[in-house]
């Protein structure tokens, strides 16, 4: 089962941003789709997306705001009730899950980690969050 859409959204959100800036609001993220796509964009409906009440990303706006993240493979952002195929499934859970894994390197201050052999070895990402997991244990002023 994939994260419903608004928590796909949410994480998407958490990742685009530097360590050092707050994450896009509603608004800028209209913006910036409406600039894309050469029309406007409403706010409630970047709202809506990430309060849960709209089930799906408008198919003309799909690509531009995976743009606005830096995310390829739009896929990500399939509705919450679409058909996917096992494989896509897959898919979806292992950018969720990389997502999350890149937000929280960042947050650490981590400058590089590259990701690409997790598509070799699935449990990469568990892994590689365990170790982040233990650097914080380890580097925080409760551990001492």
């Amino acid at each position: 089962m994939i994260p419903p859409l608004s928590e796909r959204i949410s994480r998407l959100v958490t990742f685009g941003h530097s360590r050092h800036e707050p994450p896009l609001t509603d608004r800028q993220i209209a913006d910036k789709v409406s600039t894309a796509v050469n029309a406007p964009v409403p706010e409630d409906l970047i709202r809506g997306l990430r309060e849960g009440t709209e089930k799906a990303v408008p198919t003309d706006l799909v690509a531009p705001l995976a743009a606005v993240f830096g995310l390829f493979d739009i896929a990500y952002l399939a509705p919450e009730h679409a058909s996917l195929s096992s494989d896509e499934v897959d898919r979806i859970l292992l950018m969720h899950e990389r997502l999350e894994l890149l937000s929280e390197a960042r947050d650490l201050g981590v400058q590089h980690i590259a990701t690409r052999d997790v598509d070799q070895d699935p449990q990469l990402i568990s892994k590689l969050k365990a170790a982040l997991n233990a650097m914080t244990k380890k580097n925080s002023p409760d551990a001492n």
